[in-house]
């Protein structure tokens, strides 16, 4: 909808301007998980967990070091894993599109049993 697209706009060019910027990813995930509440989005477990390990690093890097800056810190790592995944994308990309059918195509049996 428009107002979710407004307020996600407003949160990437308020708040996610890319390396060396101090960026708050904590405040970030926050406004983010605020937004799907909002609009009644779930969200897979597996992506929850990790929000929230991620909130408890940014709160343990705050309280140990203030200047500490997560995205920064985390650079080399995405930089590397990016520049890893990057020759096995389309392979990724078949195999999620293969698992998302197959869920897909168990919801709409698991619904056709319920009904």
């Amino acid at each position: 909808t428009h107002t979710h697209t407004h307020t996600h706009t407003h949160i990437t060019t308020q708040h996610c301007k890319g390396y060396g910027t101090n960026v708050q990813v904590g405040e970030v995930l926050r406004r983010c998980l605020q937004m799907l509440r909002q609009h009644k989005v779930r969200i897979d477990v597996n992506y929850a967990t990790l929000v929230l390990n991620v909130l408890c690093l940014e709160g343990l890097a705050a309280s140990l070091r203030p200047q500490y800056d997560l995205l920064d810190g985390a650079r080399p790592l995405l930089q590397g894993y990016n520049k890893l995944t990057k020759p096995f994308f389309g392979l990724a990309l078949m195999f999620k599109g293969i698992a998302d059918r197959r869920l897909y195509m168990k919801m709409r049996k698991d619904e056709s049993h319920a009904l």
